[in-house]
């Protein structure tokens, strides 16, 4: 193989396998080791209740949780490009979903970085 692509199949590897696998191992250890998912998740949970804050949340229910899907696939179906995470708008929308997620109780910070690194 010549050396001038082997350099750059290497500095390809290295930017979009090493890179993004460490930042995630450090960011997915950091939420464990400090117990980011339950401090965050405490956020949202009433322990005098024993309830989620926002469970029955119109807003989180029906806006983010079930009409978030029908936005990206809508935007899907009229964008021009081939893959939602090409779209800003899209990892936006998608960002909202996993939040309206978290503070329902139904996820921690964590499935969605660990999602982010699928």
């Amino acid at each position: 193989m010549p050396t001038q692509i082997k350099w750059k199949l290497d500095r390809f590897i290295k930017w979009h396998f090493a890179v993004p696998f460490i930042l995630l191992f450090m960011l997915f250890s950091a939420l464990e080791l400090f117990r980011l998912d339950l401090w965050i998740s405490g956020h949202f949970y009433n322990t005098e209740l024993h309830r989620w804050i926002y469970q029955e949340s119109r807003l989180a229910k029906s806006v983010l949780h079930i009409g978030g899907p029908i936005i990206i696939a809508l935007l899907k179906s009229s964008a021009h490009s081939y893959c939602p995470w090409s779209l800003a708008l899209l990892a936006a929308i998608s960002l909202m979903f996993g939040v309206s997620l978290q503070v329902r109780g139904a996820h921690f910070l964590s499935h969605d970085v660990f999602s982010l690194a699928v």
